[in-house]
């Protein structure tokens, strides 16, 4: 069994405090968060801990939690249920471009047929291919935002 760890980083033209609350705004994922990547919020909190919301992609699902955050730097995230058992970790540095928005995982397949895809499939590869169609869904919601300012 193979854990999946990968960071994918982008730049985006927007500052820190932008991106930040976009990210920390669950109960608006769906507008920017790409179709073939299924998210269902499934709860949202006052202050952001414990907010909860189901990601199924094709072939499965998880569960997210919000663990922690500390404004406009990160964002930290549990997988608590699921495919997948672990951390999630959304970073957030000001960029001469804008900000550097990194989310990087340490998971643990769950079950038996995970565990032995874990084997032969690149889960990491996967999970990037995913995160550059978020980081996509992302800029475009945050230019259309400013557009509308």
């Amino acid at each position: 069994m193979r854990r999946t760890q990968v960071t994918d980083c982008r730049v985006l033209p927007f500052d820190t405090s932008r991106v930040y609350a976009a990210l920390i705004d669950f109960a608006r994922y769906t507008e920017w968060w790409p179709a073939e990547l299924r998210l269902k919020v499934v709860h949202v909190s006052a202050d952001h801990i414990g907010s909860r919301f189901e990601v199924r992609p094709r072939g499965g699902s998880f569960v997210c939690e919000v663990a922690a955050h500390v404004r406009e730097k990160e964002i930290q995230i549990q997988y608590v249920d699921g495919l997948h058992r672990g951390t999630g970790l959304w970073t957030l540095k000001p960029h001469e471009q804008g900000t550097l928005l990194c989310y990087q995982i340490d998971l643990e397949p769950q079950g038996c047929l995970p565990r032995l895809l874990s084997n032969v499939m690149n889960f990491a590869a996967l999970h990037s291919q995913g995160m550059e169609k978020l980081f996509d869904g992302l800029h475009q919601w945050l230019n259309v935002s400013r557009e509308q300012k």
